[in-house]
């Protein structure tokens, strides 16, 4: 349901793409320009992606942690969403 209480419709998932086998609106063009930023760029760095549910956030996240996976580069995905952020810090020192 959305926060209007409203069913989504049955195609409108809350699961990321796998982009290697879906990918209509080049979503893998961007992902590939974002890493080559990220690995030009001096770290540490945090990336953070905003915007309404549904608009491919965690599309975008997915493929860009195995985007730079795939380059030798660590990563994290850190879903806020389903994280305690009051213990967010002990979390991920451990």
């Amino acid at each position: 349901m959305t926060d209007a209480g409203q069913r989504s419709p049955s195609w409108l998932t809350d699961e990321s793409l796998d982009l290697a086998v879906s990918d209509a609106f080049d979503v893998s063009m961007f992902v590939g320009r974002l890493s080559d930023l990220i690995e030009a760029g001096d770290p540490p760095f945090t990336i953070s992606l905003s915007g309404s549910w549904g608009l491919g956030k965690s599309t975008v996240a997915q493929g860009l942690i195995d985007n730079l996976k795939s380059r030798g580069i660590p990563s994290v995905l850190i879903d806020a969403w389903t994280e305690d952020i009051e213990h967010l810090r002990r979390t991920l020192v451990i």
